[in-house]
């Protein structure tokens, strides 16, 4: 039951707001943790074995939150160290033996929610004692299962203290974003899904080198709009149910280095990382090896964030360079925001990032040097046109370009209203929310029938974010 799903849309999400408007205000919190739980139980529901690392985890973070502040150090290792060892085994068991364990959708989420308990109540940015309750409402919150936005423990207890009430406003503003979200992943990703599949297919025989390129970018932009689609839903749903993310997880793209792409293309990841691991590297060790150290593992654990393999870490050794060149500080770091470089980096990083991506998505990473190789030995056996025209199919590429071309309006609206009369506030108000609503339903009337596979599961053994 993904968010995209016909299960979800027309039947989990309006069930669970029928309990949210008629319930007391301080019942809420109890409601949605309820629904998080079914909607963690039905997810998981073909592969009952997979929920164990979860369950463990769980168990052992309110194990944890429970105890006395008497020894804070060893709780704060173990609150790091056993939740990530249920997810390494989890990842290695899934990716060395795919036939005998499924990895458990809502995993990664869980275990990142863990370790932000640990370390804020370490720092005391949580309560020293909190009820289990507490904790396992925070560790599935359903919205964020996917891949975010991803809510440190602190931010997640000052926005359910005071849940908004539900009413016309918050569910409209709520509904914009998951429409927003929804359209990107049905209509944009869907489309380059079923690209991404033509064009890996004649791979096989051999791609030329302006198809690999073709490829290569095709990946990446599936990428971009799977993660940040589903992260527009996520904070929707939250904003349906009364919860405010915090600001600035808007999801935006940073074009100047790579790692900077990658790491902005899960906004909120990238700011989990600088709070709980560059920020404090860089507190203790002080100056340029302090920032080196802290981009290196920045960087590696986005990396590791979306597939476990090691021969992904090679994939990515561009992006630990231009990491370094970031945070040595040097000249070359203020040259790409100037000019037409920002479009030379910017293009270089588009690359870079897709040669990563499609490593993330086979099965086997090294695959991606063999389609290389291909490329370049003149073997080729399809031209580029004939690949146009393979993939370019009118019905599906230039409908899924106009509605994502009308989705992210609303995204631009404060912009566009500050150039603007008042008097046109409200026209354009209207005109883009008709906009947007006319991509939503062409998308679940035209697009969800053509690619139900793409909505319930995601997107079958391609690996993403779990």
């Amino acid at each position: 039951m993904q968010l995209t799903s016909p299960l979800f849309l027309f039947a989990f999400l309006p069930l669970s707001l029928a309990p949210l408007l008629v319930s007391r205000p301080r019942h809420r919190k109890a409601i949605i943790t309820a629904l998080s739980l079914i909607w963690l139980l039905f997810v998981n529901r073909h592969d009952p074995l997979s929920l164990v690392p979860i369950a463990a985890v769980v168990a052992v973070t309110c194990l944890l939150s429970a105890l006395p502040d008497r020894a804070p150090r060893v709780r704060l290792a173990f609150g790091i160290s056993l939740p990530l060892a249920a997810l390494l085994a989890a990842r290695l068991l899934a990716e060395y033996a795919p036939f005998a364990y499924s990895y458990p959708t809502g995993l990664t989420m869980v275990t990142l929610a863990a370790i932000s308990v640990a370390i804020d109540r370490y720092r005391g940015d949580a309560p020293e004692r909190e009820a289990p309750f507490a904790v396992i409402a925070y560790l599935i919150f359903f919205p964020t299962m996917l891949v975010g936005p991803i809510l440190r423990y602190k931010q997640f207890l000052r926005a359910t203290e005071r849940i908004s009430p539900l009413s016309r406003e918050t569910i409209a503003r709520g509904a914009l974003l998951f429409m927003r979200g929804y359209v990107k992943r049905i209509a944009l990703a869907a489309v380059l899904m079923r690209a991404f599949s033509d064009l890996f297919t004649f791979g096989e025989a051999a791609l030329p080198p302006l198809a690999l390129l073709l490829l290569l970018l095709t990946a990446y932009a599936l990428f971009y709009a799977f993660v940040t689609g589903t992260t527009d839903m996520a904070r929707g749903i939250m904003a349906i149910l009364g919860i405010q993310p915090p600001r600035g997880q808007s999801g935006s793209v940073s074009l100047l280095l790579p790692h900077r792409v990658l790491a902005s293309t899960l906004l909120p990841f990238d700011r989990y990382l600088e709070d709980y691991v560059a920020r404090p590297l860089r507190s203790k060790l002080r100056g340029k090896w302090g920032r080196l150290l802290a981009a290196t593992l920045s960087v590696f654990f986005t990396v590791l964030l979306y597939r476990t393999r090691p021969e992904v870490l090679l994939l990515a050794l561009p992006l630990f360079l231009c990491a370094w060149l970031s945070a040595s500080r040097a000249r070359t770091h203020r040259f790409p925001r100037q000019g037409l470089a920002r479009l030379a980096f910017g293009t270089i990083s588009s690359l870079a990032i897709s040669i990563l991506v499609l490593g993330i998505m086979l099965d086997d990473p090294f695959e991606i040097f063999t389609l290389v190789l291909r490329a370049f030995d003149g073997s080729a056996t399809y031209s580029v046109y004939y690949l146009f025209g393979a993939i370019a199919d009118a019905r599906y590429l230039a409908p899924a370009l106009v509605l994502t071309a009308l989705s992210p309006l609303l995204h631009y609206y404060p912009i566009l209203a500050r150039r603007i009369p008042k008097r046109a506030d409200l026209t354009l108000r209207c005109v883009s929310t008709a906009l947007l609503l006319l991509a939503f339903v062409g998308a679940i009337l035209y697009f969800l029938p053509q690619f139900p596979q793409y909505a319930d599961p995601a997107y079958g053994t391609t690996v993403f974010v779990r």
